[in-house]
């Protein structure tokens, strides 16, 4: 429950439970006070009274060494006995067990009356109480007696104490509301200490809550700014040397922190951008020198092809030239043939001859296609290419012999033929 209170709260509660402690300490003082007033009248006035009924004994004492008549000492006694006085104007009676008024100094009027009927406004009869208690060897009786000052009967408390050898009863009381002006004398100035001690407790636990309370809102507010990336802010209470300073100094660390991250973090962006222009230069250095080899190299090959292209060409024309001058040849053979019986062994010769040549013409027609074709490939089959160019050549080159060799027979078989 206290972990979901505020600070200031829980000082308020502090200074509220102390402050019913406080109260209760003071209420505890003074009615002990008020108790222990009531107990030191009450010891003070049997004190008093055991004093007075001394007093009776020292001159029935003298009665006894013959110094005094017992009358004379009565007498003498009563004098005493009415004349004492203590406190604020307290004193002493003097009745019998009868209960009858021997002496009353305030109220002289009761002086040889029958008390055994008096009562208080409360119906207590208080002097045939006061006749048992001092048969008990003396005691205190409760009751309600007039006052001078006041128009109603008070509170009373008086002790009895019995003087046996003549039968009398000495008493003396105390009012109660003495005791009670007393301890409201007391409540008053206890309790204007205790509400000066509380307004100081009261404004040392605001002071105090604010002391607190008020740097930590302040604090608070600046990690809230913190954790938004407001790294400007400026850290309170650094400079306190409690608590709540030693938490300004972690956050003063947790701003020095986040300073730095956020530096080194534009140091790696800063740094990233420039290797990525730098990247960007090479790609672009390298994608031009690649561009001027390759179109060098495109331009060579393009060049070659073309080249390739037309020789091809005119190998193609004169294969298909030879390939015609042959048939040419196959039809005059075929006719010497027919002609002339002498040259049929040269003309079957000459048949194969023609096949061959025929076989070869066409394997020149498809290796020139076939290179026609592949023209426009790369560099590497250009050189496979030129060698069956060569090859093409040779093939020539024989078809030629061959046709030569031919036109020889074709003479000869012409002349045989003439003869």
């Amino acid at each position: 429950m206290l972990k979901n209170l505020s600070i200031s709260r829980r000082l308020m509660a502090m200074m509220v439970l102390s402050a019913i402690g406080l109260v209760a300490v003071t209420a505890l003082g003074v009615f002990s006070l008020r108790a222990s007033l009531m107990e030191d009248r009450r010891a003070q006035t049997e004190y008093l009274v055991t004093a007075a009924v001394t007093a009776i004994g020292g001159l029935h004492e003298q009665v006894l060494d013959g110094r005094l008549t017992e009358a004379e000492a009565r007498r003498l006694a009563l004098q005493v006995v009415a004349s004492m006085r203590y406190r604020d104007g307290d004193y002493f009676w003097i009745n019998d067990n009868h209960p009858t008024m021997i002496m009353h100094p305030i109220k002289p009027e009761l002086d040889g009356q029958d008390l055994s009927g008096f009562q208080d406004p409360n119906g207590v009869y208080l002097f045939n109480e006061m006749v048992t208690a001092a048969a008990a060897g003396g005691g205190f009786v409760d009751y309600q007696w007039s006052k001078p000052g006041h128009d109603q009967p008070v509170d009373k408390i008086s002790y009895v104490a019995p003087f046996e050898p003549w039968g009398w009863i000495v008493g003396s009381g105390i009012y109660v509301d003495d005791v009670d002006a007393l301890f409201w004398e007391n409540v008053v100035k206890d309790g204007g200490v205790s509400a000066v001690v509380l307004v100081l407790m009261g404004g040392a636990a605001y002071v105090i809550a604010r002391s607190i309370t008020g740097p930590i809102g302040a604090m608070t507010g600046a990690m809230r700014r913190l954790s938004d990336q407001e790294l400007e802010v400026e850290v309170p209470a650094r400079d306190r040397g409690d608590e709540i300073g030693r938490m300004a100094a972690a956050v003063q660390v947790f701003k020095d922190n986040a300073l730095e991250m956020r530096r080194l973090e534009a140091e790696q962006e800063e740094q990233r951008e420039r290797a990525a222009q730098e990247k960007q230069e090479l790609m672009r250095r390298m994608a031009d020198d690649f561009e001027g080899k390759i179109g060098h190299v495109v331009g060579s090959v393009a060049s070659a092809a073309t080249e390739m292209q037309s020789s091809a060409s005119s190998m193609s024309a004169i294969a298909e030239q030879t390939s015609s001058q042959a048939t040419t040849v196959a039809a005059s053979s075929e006719q010497a043939s027919a002609n002339v019986q002498t040259v049929a062994s040269a003309s079957e010769e000459l048949a194969a001859s023609i096949r061959e040549i025929s076989g070869q013409v066409t394997q020149s027609s498809e290796i020139s296609g076939d290179a026609l074709n592949r023209s426009g490939g790369a560099l590497s089959q250009i050189r496979t290419l030129s060698g069956e160019v060569e090859q093409i050549g040779e093939v020539v080159q024989l078809i030629t012999s061959i046709a030569e060799q031919t036109n020889l027979l074709a003479l000869n078989a012409t002349i045989e033929a003439a003869r």
